[in-house]
C-alpha cells in the first residue's frame, strides 16, 4: 500500500482494528465464463505491484471469482454470492450485466467498482457532479456512448440501414436501447434496427435484415473467440461492413472498423482499478470518486477485411485512421539512401544524356584529328560529248575514267587549332559529366532525406491529432458529468479539423518526396518504395567521432578545417575544371587567330588517274600522242593576303572568349569557396541542433502530460493546455527537421568538396579522417595535436 494506506492502518491499529485491514481481498464479478475478456484480473494483478511496491496488499483470490451464466439473474447472483462472502473486501465487476445490477441496488454493503460500462448514461447510472454519489458504489466510464459510435461509422461508411447486433439480455434489462436507436437513427436521417444475438453467430447473421447495408456489433461479450471469427466471415460474405463497440481484437478477427473501444486502454483502466482499491483500503467512500475515464478515439480499420468488402475508405478517413492488417503491397523494395544514391548514378536519364554528351565531345576529337591524317579519295567517271567536237587529239567521244587523290596536311594552323580545341572541350565535358554525377548524387541523397523528413513530419501531425482528439475526449467527458462547459469542446472540434488538414496536407507532401525520388532514381511510378534508415547512422556517427570532434572542437580547429574544406573544394572543383578547360580551349584559338596573319597552310596534294575505256568519234589512238594514264604530285601553300577585316574580328572575339571564360572561372572559384564556407557553416548550426531540439521535445512532453492531467482535473483552463500542445508540436516538429536538416547539410558539404567517397564508401572514411589530420599537421597554428 502507499503511505495514505500505511497511516490508515496505523490508525486503525491503534483503536485495535487493524487485523483485517493490512490485506485487501477483491472479489471478481463476471457475466459468465469465457476465455474472451476485455479487462482480465491478471491485468489487474499485474498493475498491483507497480503501484503499490513488492509489499502490496492488495490480493485477488482465486477461488473469489464469481461468474453468472450470461443472464441478468445470473448476474444478479454472482453479486449477490460476492457482497455475501465475508473474505471479500471489495468487489470489482467485470461483466455489462454485473455493473449494471451493482449500479441499480438499492444498498450495497461492501465497495463495489463496476469496471465494466457501455453507456452509463443510457444505463441510468447514478451521477452528481463527476461521481456516482451513491455509497458504496462507483463505476468508471468513457461516456462514449453509443451515438458517438454510430455517428463515427455513418462517416465511415455513410450507411441508409444499420443493423444492431445487441445481446439479448441487455435489451430485456436495458429497455431504453430502442428508444435511444429511434433518437439516434432520426438524428442521421437512416434506419436502425436492434437484432438480438443469442449465442449462436449463425443464427445472428440470419436475423440481420436482407436490406441492412451496414451492422454495428456491440459487446457480444457471450461469443467465443471463434464465434466472432465466425460473425466477421459471414459479415464478409455478404459484403457488409461491421464496426466493434469491443475494440482492436475483433477488427483483427475481422471486423471492419473501430474507434478504440475498451480494450484500447486496457492498462490505464488496470490501473485506476488499483489505486480505487487503495483508496478504498485507506478508508475513502468510493461514492466520491471520479467516475470520468477519457478514452483515446481513433479509427481502427482492417484494411484486408476492407479489401474483401469492396470498401475503399475516404482520403479524410485514412487521414489518422490506424490501419490493421494491411494487404502485403506488390513490388515493394526496401531501399537505404546509399542504395538510392547508386540507383541514380546507374540509371538517371539527365546522368545519362550528359554521358552520351561527353561520348559525343570524344567523336568532335577524333573528327578534328581526322584533318591531320592523310586523306585518299577515288572517283569514276563516264563521259559522252557531242561527235562534232569528239577528236583523237582531244577527248573522243566516250569515255570511262577513274581517278585516285591523296593528300596529307604537313602544317596548318586552322586543322592544329581545332584538333587542341576540341581536346580542351572534350576535357571540360568529362569535368561536366563529373559535375552532373555529383549533383545526381545530391538529388537523389536530398530528395531521400526529404522524404524521410517528410514522413517524420507526418507522424508528428498524426501524434498532434491523437493528442487533440484525447483533449476533446476530456473536454466532451467533463463536459457529460458535469464539470465542464460546451464551449471547451466545440474548442477542441475545431482544433482536431486544423490538425487533420495539417495531416492531410502533411500526408501529400509525403507523396510528392516520394514522386520526386522516384524521379531522379529513374523507377517506374508502378513500383513501390519503402524507405530505410539503416545507413544514416554512419554520417552522424563520423560527426560525432571523437577524432571529428577534435578537429572541429573549438573556433581554432574549426578555422582549420574551414581552410582544408574549402582548399579541397577549389581544388576538386569540376566546375573550376571546366573554366581551366575552356580557358585552354580559348587561349589556343587567341594563338590560331594571331598565326592566321603569316602561317601558311602547307599540303602536299596527289593524283592518279586512267582512262580504261574509250569509243566512239576519236577513241583511235595516234602515234606519238599521251597515252591515257596520269599522275601529278604537289607541295602546296595558301596564305590569304585580304578577308575582308576577317582575321581580325576572329582575333578580337577570340581575345573576349578568352576573357570572359577567366571571368567565368574566377566567379566559379568565388562560388565554390562561398558554398562550402555556407555549408560548413550550416552544418555547425544544424548538428547541435539535433540534441538540442530533442532535449525541447522532451520537455515540452512532459510539460503538456502535465498540463493535460491538470486539466482532466479542472485545474487550468483550455487556454493553457492548448499552449502547451502548440508548445510540444513545435518543438516535435523541430526535432523531427533537426536530423534530416543536419544530414542534408552534410550532404551539401559533400558536394561542395566533392568528396561523396566517405558517404559512398564507409571504408573510405578513415582515410579521408588520415588526410584532414595531415592538413591540420602542416596548417594548424596551434602546437597541441587535433588527434585524440
Amino acid at each position: 500500500m502507499n503511505w495514505v494506506s500505511s497511516l490508515a492502518c496505523a490508525a486503525l491499529a491503534l483503536a485495535g482494528a487493524c487485523a483485517h485491514a493490512a490485506v485487501v481481498r477483491v472479489g471478481i464479478v463476471t457475466d459468465g465464463r469465457n476465455d474472451r475478456e476485455i479487462l482480465s484480473p491478471a491485468r489487474i494483478e499485474e498493475q498491483i505491484v507497480p503501484i503499490n511496491g513488492k509489499e502490496a496488499q492488495i490480493v485477488l483470490p482465486a477461488d473469489k471469482r464469481f461468474a453468472g451464466d450470461w443472464s441478468v439473474a445470473g448476474a444478479d447472483a454472482a453479486l449477490d454470492r460476492a457482497l455475501s462472502d465475508k473474505d471479500v473486501d471489495v468487489i470489482v465487476t467485470l461483466g455489462v450485466l454485473a455493473s449494471q445490477q451493482a449500479a441499480h441496488r438499492a444498498k450495497l454493503t461492501k465497495p463495489v467498482i463496476a469496471a465494466l460500462v457501455i453507456d452509463p448514461q443510457l444505463q441510468h447510472y447514478p451521477l452528481a457532479g463527476g461521481v456516482s454519489g451513491h455509497s458504496n458504489f462507483t463505476y468508471i466510464a468513457d461516456f462514449q456512448g453509443l451515438r458517438a459510435n454510430v455517428a463515427s461509422f455513418h462517416q465511415a461508411v455513410n450507411f441508409k440501414h444499420l443493423a444492431a447486433l445487441v445481446d439479448d439480455n441487455l435489451l430485456r434489462s436495458v429497455p431504453e436501447i430502442a428508444a435511444k436507436a429511434d433518437a439516434l437513427a432520426a438524428s442521421l436521417s437512416v434506419r436502425i434496427s436492434l437484432v438480438a444475438a443469442g449465442n449462436n453467430p449463425q443464427a445472428a447473421l440470419a436475423a440481420i435484415p436482407a436490406d441492412a447495408d451496414a451492422v454495428y456489433v456491440t459487446g457480444l461479450m457471450h461469443f467465443s473467440p471463434e464465434a466472432i471469427q465466425t460473425l466477421a466471415k459471414g459479415l464478409i460474405s455478404r459484403h457488409l461492413p461491421s464496426f466493434s463497440l469491443i475494440g482492436r481484437s475483433e477488427v483483427e478477427s475481422g471486423l471492419l472498423m473501430t474507434t478504440g473501444g475498451a480494450q484500447r486502454d486496457t492498462q490505464r483502466l488496470a490501473r485506476r482499478v488499483v489505486l480505487m482499491i487503495e483508496r478504498i483500503a485507506a478508508g475513502e467512500n468510493p461514492a466520491q470518486f471520479e467516475v470520468a475515464f477519457p478514452t483515446e478515439q481513433r479509427l481502427a480499420i482492417n484494411m484486408s477485411t476492407a479489401l474483401e468488402i469492396g470498401y475503399s475508405p475516404s482520403w479524410q478517413v485514412l487521414a489518422d485512421a490506424e490501419q490493421l492488417a494491411v494487404p502485403a503491397v506488390p513490388d515493394q523494395d526496401s531501399v537505404t539512401m546509399l542504395q538510392a544514391m547508386k540507383a541514380a548514378l546507374a540509371q538517371n536519364p539527365s546522368l545519362e544524356a550528359t554521358r552520351a554528351r561527353l561520348q559525343s565531345s570524344a567523336d568532335d576529337v577524333s573528327i578534328a584529328r581526322s584533318g591531320l591524317l592523310p586523306s585518299i579519295s577515288a572517283s569514276a567517271a563516264r563521259v559522252e560529248i557531242d561527235g562534232d567536237r569528239a577528236s583523237p587529239f582531244g577527248q573522243p567521244q566516250r569515255t570511262s575514267t577513274a581517278e585516285i587523290a591523296a593528300q596529307q596536311v604537313v602544317y596548318s594552323e586552322s586543322v592544329w587549332a581545332n584538333y587542341s580545341i576540341s581536346r580542351a572541350l572534350l576535357e571540360a565535358s568529362r569535368q561536366g559529366e563529373r559535375q552532373a554525377a555529383l549533383d545526381t548524387l545530391t538529388s537523389a541523397a536530398s530528395a531521400y532525406l526529404s522524404l524521410l523528413r517528410a514522413k517524420a513530419i507526418e507522424a508528428v501531425r498524426s501524434r498532434n491529432v491523437e493528442n487533440t482528439r484525447k483533449n476533446l475526449e476530456i473536454a466532451r467527458v467533463r463536459e457529460d458529468v458535469g464539470l465542464g462547459g460546451r464551449s471547451d469542446r466545440l474548442r477542441w472540434v475545431s482544433q482536431l479539423a486544423r490538425d487533420k488538414q495539417d495531416l492531410l496536407s502533411a500526408e501529400s507532401t509525403r507523396r510528392q518526396a516520394q514522386t520526386e525520388l522516384v524521379r531522379v532514381i529513374h523507377w517506374t511510378s508502378a513500383r513501390s518504395l519503402a524507405t530505410s534508415e539503416a545507413d544514416l547512422d554512419g554520417p552522424l556517427a563520423l560527426v560525432s567521432s571523437p577524432r571529428m570532434r577534435a578537429l572541429l572542437g573549438t573556433p581554432a580547429t574549426w578555422s582549420v578545417f574551414t581552410d582544408y574544406a574549402v582548399h579541397t573544394a577549389l581544388e576538386q572543383s569540376p566546375e573550376i575544371a571546366q573554366g581551366e578547360a575552356a580557358i585552354a580551349a580559348r587561349e589556343r584559338a587567341v594563338t590560331a587567330a594571331q598565326r592566321a596573319y603569316f602561317v601558311p597552310d602547307l599540303a602536299i596534294v596527289s593524283k592518279g588517274s586512267k582512262n580504261f575505256q574509250k569509243g566512239g568519234i576519236g577513241s583511235d589512238r595516234v602515234p606519238g600522242a599521251p597515252n591515257d594514264d596520269s599522275w601529278s604530285i604537289s607541295l602546296q601553300a595558301s596564305l590569304p593576303i585580304f578577308t575582308g577585316g576577317l582575321r581580325r574580328a576572329q582575333l578580337s572575339q577570340a581575345r573576349h572568349e578568352l576573357s570572359a571564360s577567366r571571368a567565368d572561372r574566377a566567379n566559379a572559384k568565388d562560388a565554390v569557396e562561398a558554398r562550402t564556407r555556407a555549408a560548413l557553416q550550416r552544418t555547425a548550426s544544424s548538428y547541435p541542433s539535433i540534441a538540442l531540439s530533442a532535449q525541447a521535445a522532451s520537455a515540452a512532453a512532459e510539460n503538456l502530460a502535465m498540463v493535460s492531467d491538470a486539466y482532466a482535473r479542472g485545474a487550468v483552463p483550455i487556454t493553457d493546455l492548448i499552449d502547451a500542445q502548440d508548445t510540444s508540436l513545435g518543438a516535435d516538429l523541430a526535432a523531427a527537421d533537426a536530423k534530416y536538416v543536419f544530414l542534408n547539410d552534410f550532404v551539401n558539404v559533400l558536394r561542395a568538396t566533392s568528396e561523396f567517397d566517405i558517404l559512398l564508401e564507409p571504408s573510405a572514411r578513415a582515410a579521408w579522417l588520415n588526410r584532414v589530420e595531415t592538413w591540420f599537421s602542416s596548417h594548424s597554428t596551434n602546437t597541441t595535436s587535433p588527434r585524440p
